[in-house]
């Protein structure tokens, strides 16, 4: 649940007309309300753990007299918590931070070489 709204709610109601066309919906509501809740749940926890993770790098710049939080530090918070680049810097803008979106940029680019390399290792190499 993200504050007090839930997408769990407005499946609810937007589900209620489509039982008609998808009856499989009304079979597994159960099932579907338990997923939802569960998605939820983990989307909550890895933005309190990005969040977490973006106030240690945003204290340790402070700290040492910075004013720019590492592209590569973006980058984490994006590849791992799914964190895009425009809310880091919403969130380092509110920090007195700005990002290094050239470094997040160059940290994109050698994850998809790495991803692109290891497609043509094939699996298991």
């Amino acid at each position: 649940m993200l504050g007090s709204w839930s997408f769990g709610d407005y499946f609810k109601e937007e589900a209620i007309g489509s039982w008609v066309v998808y009856p499989e919906l009304k079979h597994n509501e159960k099932k579907i309300r338990y997923i939802v809740k569960d998605e939820e749940a983990r989307f909550e926890k890895s933005l309190a753990k990005g969040y977490e993770i973006f106030q240690k790098s945003a204290d340790s710049v402070k700290k040492n007299g910075g004013t720019l939080l590492s592209g590569h530090d973006a980058f984490v918070l994006w590849d791992t918590y799914g964190y895009p680049i425009d809310l880091t810097e919403v969130m380092a803008a509110d920090s007195g931070l700005a990002v290094d979106v050239e470094g997040f940029n160059i940290s994109m680019e050698e994850a998809r070489q790495k991803a692109r390399y290891k497609a043509c290792q094939g699996p298991g190499k």
